[in-house]
């Protein structure tokens, strides 16, 4: 066993787990996620944050319910039980109606695409690769005599 090396990959493993739970803590800020029950003929507007995001609005039933998107909309992907779409705009909102018969559930996930949510996933990418960069550098050590 070589205890520099080890001490070096104990180090090394430290460094990772920073950096990984750290980008990962950040990204996780920049998504937001709602769940919600609609009786027939209900609706509700959710709020989206300034600038340009991703959405996701998911629901229970085989038939859509009636979604109004306020802002610019750059793409749209209609999904079984769900559509995707990117918005951008200074107050973006999206209103859900459900105009079906019986009560439904909705969830929307939206996410801000900003540098920072760039950074923080680069970051954790980092942090995993170095983490198990330095579980391999203890082997290493550990087993090197």
């Amino acid at each position: 066993m070589r205890k520099n090396i080890v001490v070096i990959s104990l180090i090394v493993l430290v460094v990772g787990l920073v950096l990984g739970v750290s980008g990962f803590l950040i990204a996780k800020g920049s998504i937001d996620i709602i769940s919600f029950n609609l009786s027939p003929g209900q609706e509700k507007t959710i709020e989206l944050r300034s600038g340009e995001n991703t959405v996701n609005v998911g629901y229970n039933s085989s038939l859509p319910p009636k979604i109004l998107i306020e802002g610019t909309v750059s793409n749209i992907t209609y999904l079984s039980n769900g559509q995707a779409f990117i918005v951008s705009g200074t107050s973006p909102s999206v209103n859900v109606e459900n105009n079906l018969t019986e009560p439904i559930s909705v969830t929307i996930v939206s996410t801000e695409i900003s540098k920072s949510l760039v950074l923080a996933s680069l970051a954790f990418l980092i942090g995993l690769i170095v983490f198990f960069v330095g579980i391999g550098i203890t082997i290493y050590g550990l087993v090197r005599r």
